[in-house]
């Protein structure tokens, strides 16, 4: 069995080294966590701060999150997720279950809706 290596560039935290809080970022980073405890990949993290990427990625990134796979850049989070399902199968990250999509929509409505009524507080 081969093992594939993926970079996983994501928004930075305030301190420039930890994770930032980007949903966008996680959404990838836990589907990657995933297909690693399954399958031939390796994962590495990096939080990268935008206004001072590293210089070898300087011109390669433009937003975040973003993965470096085999030398190829991919920053569009459908198409890497697309590509990382594509490309490690197993365990796929779309399901055919109209149970799942429903309880998925509930989760995100009640945290949106928690979000938005603790900002009015605040």
């Amino acid at each position: 069995m081969s093992w594939s290596h993926v970079e996983l560039f994501v928004k930075a935290g305030r301190d420039h080294k930890t994770l930032g809080g980007c949903p966008q970022c996680q959404r990838v980073s836990l589907a990657l966590s995933v297909k690693s405890e399954y399958g031939p990949i390796t994962l590495s993290v990096t939080p990268v701060n935008l206004a001072k990427p590293p210089s070898e990625l300087e011109h390669a990134l433009t937003e975040l999150p973003a993965i470096r796979h085999n030398g190829e850049m991919l920053t569009n989070v459908d198409e890497m997720l697309q590509y990382i399902d594509k490309l490690f199968a197993q365990p796929s990250l779309s399901y055919d279950c109209e149970a799942a999509t429903e309880a998925c929509k509930d989760v995100f409505s009640r945290c949106a809706t928690y979000s938005f009524v603790f900002l009015l507080r605040w």
